[in-house]
């Protein structure tokens, strides 16, 4: 008779179900004859030995005939079932061997001719199933510790057991979800598909449904759970859907990103910003981001010769040599040459190929606006070294040697200017130095070295004064030292003078000091002079520290713009081919912001250089104002006014007329709109108008509708100390020089300037410059 297996452990039964050893045992063939009976065809294995009965002993004999009447009653309706084409699995027992059927139906023309039954022998997994119903603490270890989540549910998915696996996997106490409905957890949008499955299983339609589905954590978070509902709600032992499941999310997410890495990468060979050339024979053909490069069509250039003749015009025969000498040796260099578009505009443009015996093509990467911004970058550095040679401070950038205990011993020179090799041949004429130490041997006997490593120790800025004995002269300077790139800046300042100035100022006092107490009779005239000198002192010494400070918030401007500007092009150029279109737009935009910032900033830094030394020549003369600032000044930054969409009202008279210098007035009015202009909103307005301030005077008025000033930042405005550097609404940056230049340029031409502005109401600049007599 066939036996189903009966277990105590309700758990336990279904996960040896699950995981069996399973080895084959015994096949049979079944036929039907024309009276419907059913008999062997075909019987051999360990079932057919066991009962007696191999192929040569039951063939052609009805079920009936071979088994006897009662084994026949248990097995023809398992036979009959697959002649009526379904799948029969079924376990029986015989002569304390187990075994499990499967029999599976074979059409013919839409009919079932045969079945085919398959037997394996599951003894051993039966008796490993009896011992371990007996221990209940094995139970519990297996089901309580295991991994994988396992749940019973009643026919309504009420929750009667559930694993504590649940703790680790849903965050949930099994006694928090125990008596719950399963689909309370379910993520909403796989709650129809999971409960049309769960139907099925219900009906009989499946015995065992494997699934994946979403449930909501304890925390609300989503979690992926790959599971096998088995229905065991007719076993008495049992009465439920047993559940094992596991947590996939990892899985899941791992397969997300993989998906995702694919979709890119077939997006990005779609919008690959490169133009592609694929070539079979002398034919070629160009993809379209090749035909925006060359301005060609693909059909207008069919062959090698025609793209070579189309876009090298006179150079197409020297680049073609060099093209076919590439070639023979695979293709392995890029090359980066100058093309001919069709319109007649010149685009750098780099190669590169790859060729094997049946394919070749080329990837064209248009990098005209790397190549031009190289360029800018060489005109920048070029008019950073011009600042640093013509600035009256010692800059010397250096890098640390240190010795095998990684002490830094000395530093290496890097980049010197024209003044301090001045001093460096004053103390070491025939020397050429290439450490600090051999430019300055005596260095280490003071704490300046001291002071270097410590700032190169502690990335930190050092700032100090230090007596130094020049060709057996006393000259003192002010150190200003800053981390840059992989070493330092060293600013230095000769202060000898200065240092005098106040030695003299310190002599003359002490002069007072002793007339004072001579002269009584004059004390009070004494005490005014004395206030005066202290005055003046105070004054001084105000003057120099704010140079001080002046030169460290330019030079901490410099290294910041310059290393911002280095390190996006040193991302570039890493891996230029493989970043996105968009991605490399954005990125060429920003090195050029970056560089139009950083080269205004040198020309204004420039400039007021040149004023410190007197080399702006002040030459008056007449100049009409509303012409200077509408062909110079508006006109200049038509772009920038387009790209915020700012009105600007210019209501200046046509016939005011000015007794100024034309290119300090030129640069005042440039630096007020720009700054109008930097911190206007979108879409603002700005408004220039004029009128007579006095009888020799005209005021001129640059008024905005921006983020304007609190009264702090205004209180700063002009002064060199101070950094106000500030970003515009649309993230335009600025050193501050400009309003300084302003200011210095206004009092060379006898003039006044201030500003009224109100936070976030917008601000005006008031000039008073001089008519034209």
């Amino acid at each position: 008779m066939e036996k189903l297996s009966v277990d105590d452990n309700k758990s336990l039964k279904v996960t040896l179900l699950n995981t069996k050893d399973l080895r084959q045992t015994n096949i049979i063939k079944l036929r039907k004859r024309p009276d419907g009976k059913i008999y062997y065809q075909y019987a051999e294995g360990t079932v057919a030995n066991l009962l007696g009965m191999p192929s040569s002993v039951i063939k052609d004999k009805t079920v009936k005939e071979a088994l006897g009447q009662d084994l026949a009653k248990v097995f023809e309706p398992l036979f009959e079932k697959a002649f009526n084409g379904e799948i029969v699995q079924y376990t029986y027992e015989i002569n304390d061997y187990y075994f499990v059927t499967l029999l599976v139906p074979t059409f013919e023309n839409g009919k079932v001719v045969e079945v085919t039954g398959s037997s394996i022998d599951i003894t051993d997994q039966e008796i490993l199933n009896k011992k371990l119903i007996a221990s209940e603490n094995f139970y519990r270890l297996i089901t309580e510790n295991a991994s994988d989540i396992l749940v019973m549910i009643n026919s309504d998915g009420t929750i009667k057991y559930i694993s504590n696996a649940i703790k680790r996997i849903l965050g949930y106490e099994s006694n928090e979800i125990i008596g719950k409905n399963v689909f309370d957890y379910l993520h909403k949008d796989d709650y129809e598909r999971i409960y049309n499955m769960y139907k099925n299983l219900l009906q009989n339609k499946a015995t065992k449904i494997p699934f994946e589905a979403r449930f909501k954590r304890k925390d609300g978070s989503d979690i992926y759970i790959e599971a096998i509902a088995s229905d065991y709600l007719a076993d008495p032992e049992l009465n439920a859907i047993i559940i094992n499941a596991r947590d996939i999310t990892e899985r899941k997410e791992a397969l997300k990103k993989l998906q995702e890495s694919e979709e890119r990468f077939r997006t990005m060979i779609v919008k690959l910003p490169s133009g592609t050339l694929y070539r079979q024979g002398d034919n070629i053909w160009i993809n379209k981001r090749a035909e925006e490069i060359t301005g060609y069509k693909s059909e207008e250039l069919p062959t090698i010769h025609k793209f070579f003749e189309a876009v090298f015009a006179k150079r197409a025969k020297e680049i073609y040599e060099i093209y076919q000498k590439d070639r023979e040796e695979g293709l392995k260099a890029s090359r980066l040459f100058p093309i001919i578009r069709k319109d007649g505009a010149i685009r750098y443009v780099k190669f590169s190929g790859y060729i094997d015996e049946r394919h070749e093509f080329w990837i064209l990467h248009d990098v005209t606006e790397i190549t031009e911004m190289q360029n800018k970058l060489i005109l920048t550095n070029n008019l950073l070294e011009s600042i640093f040679e013509v600035t009256k401070d010692a800059i010397i950038i250096v890098e640390p040697l240190k010795d095998t205990n990684k002490r830094i011993v000395d530093f290496k020179l890097v980049h010197i200017n024209k003044t301090a090799m001045n001093i460096c041949y004053s103390t070491n004429p025939n020397k050429k130095a290439d450490t600090l130490l051999e430019m300055f041997p005596n260095i280490t006997r003071t704490n300046i070295f001291d002071k270097l490593v410590k700032a190169t120790i502690g990335k930190e800025a050092e700032e100090f004064e230090s007596l130094q004995i020049m060709n057996n002269n006393e000259r003192w300077y002010h150190f200003y030292v800053t981390p840059f790139r992989n070493g330092l800046m060293i600013i230095c300042s000769d202060i000898t003078k200065s240092k005098k100035y106040e030695e003299d100022l310190k002599n003359y006092i002490e002069e007072l000091n002793r007339t004072n107490a001579i002269q009584q009779q004059n004390s009070e005239e004494i005490q005014k002079l004395y206030s005066i000198v202290k005055e003046s002192e105070r004054k001084l010494q105000e003057m120099i520290r704010s140079k001080d400070r002046f030169f460290g918030i330019i030079a901490h401007d410099l290294k910041n713009s310059i290393s911002g500007f280095l390190a996006m092009m040193k991302e570039v150029t890493k891996d230029f081919q493989n970043i996105p279109l968009e991605e490399l737009t954005s990125i060429i935009i920003s090195l050029k912001e970056s560089a139009d910032n950083l080269f205004v900033m040198l020309d204004n830094l420039l400039y007021w250089s040149r004023l410190q030394r007197n080399m702006v020549k002040y030459e008056p003369k007449k100049i009409n104002l509303l012409y200077e600032i509408n062909e110079n000044v508006i006109e200049m930054y038509s772009k920038e006014l387009s790209n915020k969409r700012l009105k600007i009202e210019n209501k200046i008279l046509p016939n005011i007329e000015l007794w100024a210098d034309k290119n300090m007035t030129r640069i005042i009015f440039q630096n007020i709109l720009s700054n109008a202009i930097k911190f206007s909103k979108v879409g603002g307005r700005i408004e220039l108008f004029s009128e007579e301030y006095d009888k020799s005077n005209i005021l001129i008025c640059i008024k905005d509708e921006g983020i304007g000033m609190d009264v702090e930042t205004l209180s700063k405005i002009f002064k060199i100390d101070e950094n106000i550097t500030r970003k515009g609404t649309m993230n335009e940056l600025g050193s501050g020089l400009g309003l300084i230049i302003i200011k210095e340029l206004i009092d060379i031409q006898k003039g006044k300037v201030w500003i009224e502005s109100e936070e976030n109401k917008g601000t005006c600049f008031k000039i008073v410059l001089p008519k034209s007599n």
